[in-house]
């Protein structure tokens, strides 16, 4: 689940424990904070399907493909480019990799 956290943060989620949302302690969730500290879109990490559903999956693909358009070019070419061959091959767990790699590039170049 370590890899589902880090694209749930580059999506522009907190990672964090609520204990005591609804009953009990919940552990590791992600969510969104709205201005008035709401929570929103709240998933237990575990629950996360970044690495099995399609619908989760290609909302990170566009953001990755449109943080390569910017002129500021902080992805890696390379991988990139391997993440458009697994997307011809519509093969989930290539992409999967591949976008977890370009994140982790992107993290190490913009700290």
């Amino acid at each position: 689940m370590e890899d589902n956290k880090l694209i749930a943060e580059f999506m522009g989620y907190k990672v964090g424990k609520l204990n005591g949302w609804v009953s009990g302690s919940v552990g590791e969730c992600m969510y969104k904070k709205d201005e008035e500290g709401e929570l929103h879109d709240i998933t237990k990490l575990d629950k996360s399907q970044y690495h099995t559903s399609w619908d989760w999956l290609m909302p990170v693909v566009k953001k990755l493909k449109e943080k390569n358009t910017n002129p500021n070019r902080t992805i890696d070419a390379k991988n990139h480019g391997l993440l458009n061959i697994a997307l011809m091959q519509a093969d989930i767990d290539s992409i999967y990799k591949q976008v977890v790699t370009i994140i982790k590039n992107h993290n190490q170049l913009n700290p």
